[in-house]
């Protein structure tokens, strides 16, 4: 879990950088509205996603520093609300590097909900 857990947070960390530095060239580029609204609703998005992401590491490691199952349970409802944004934030993303690393990322935030409900399985029944 803790591999799938870094690949996770790596990726996403390094999507999060990518959208917050891309505004910078379209302002001074002069985009449209349009477009600098999008690029606001993208960083919103992959912020999201890390956010849940947190909450979900927090659980599990709680879970276990509590041996409470239920937490654990809680952390991963947690994934239902990242995988709306996946499915809100794929349709956004143009640059195909950029969707390849969405791609990479949507993958890694399986392997963590696979590894904790595999941790849960192990540990508590």
């Amino acid at each position: 879990m803790n591999r799938a857990v870094a690949d996770f947070s790596t990726k996403i960390e390094s999507l999060v950088r990518l959208q917050e530095s891309t505004p910078d060239a379209e302002i001074k580029a002069a985009a449209e509205v349009g477009k600098l609204t999008e690029r606001a609703r993208l960083i919103r998005l992959t912020s999201e996603i890390r956010t849940q992401g947190n909450l979900v590491r927090i659980a599990s490691f709680k879970a276990q520093a509590l041996r409470d199952p239920k937490i654990s349970d809680e952390g991963l409802e947690n994934f239902a609300a990242v995988e709306r944004r996946f499915d809100t934030l794929k349709p956004l993303i143009r640059v195909e590097e950029d969707r390849m690393t969405l791609a990479e990322v949507r993958a890694d935030a399986e392997a963590c909900r696979a590894a904790m409900v595999t941790r849960t399985e192990i540990c508590w029944i």
